[in-house]
């Protein structure tokens, strides 16, 4: 289980003004990597859109490569 921060409450003093500040925590599940379901969530979403970008710029790359390379001779 990970204590996870949910929130703050802070109760107020008879005369208004307010107490100090709590923390509110929730025991969430973690998988076999420690990880919540939406740290793991989170995870996979970002590796998705990271993939994406690093497979834009290998292609970018070799397609200069190639442009690069027309006219050369080759032995």
């Amino acid at each position: 289980m990970a204590l996870v921060k949910v929130g703050i409450i802070a109760l107020r003093s008879p005369d208004g003004d307010f107490l100090p500040a709590t923390p509110i925590y929730k025991d969430l599940p973690v998988n076999e990597r420690g990880r919540t379901a939406q740290e793991e969530k989170a995870t996979e979403e970002i590796s998705r859109l990271l993939a994406e970008r690093f497979k834009e710029y290998i292609d970018g790359c070799r397609k200069e490569e190639r442009r690069q390379n027309v006219g050369k001779d080759t032995p």
